[in-house]
């Protein structure tokens, strides 16, 4: 597919209200369900058991200040994976 414009690509037609209900699914989903997934084995990589018991509890303090945060930001990159995957699909 060649580069489009944004009106060229307006007049493709591409643009059905299932269209966008199926872009808020797919973001959602990778957001909070894959996005879990990788928040939850960040916590482990870092603190083992004790990191599943702060995951499970939500009490990240126990990781220290920056494993909170890359507990707490692993699922943002999932989010940013599924609103690029509806730019470029299976590309």
């Amino acid at each position: 597919m060649k580069n489009a414009t944004y009106v060229e690509a307006a007049r493709r037609g591409s643009h059905r209200w299932w269209r966008y209900l199926l872009g808020l699914v797919i973001i959602l989903f990778a957001w909070l369900v894959v996005g879990t997934v990788a928040s939850l084995l960040v916590a482990i990589a870092i603190g083992g058991q004790e990191g599943f018991a702060a995951f499970r509890q939500a009490d990240y303090s126990t990781l220290g200040s920056v494993g909170s945060f890359l507990v707490i930001m692993a699922g943002f990159p999932c989010f940013l994976a599924g609103t690029c995957w509806l730019q470029y699909p299976c590309s």
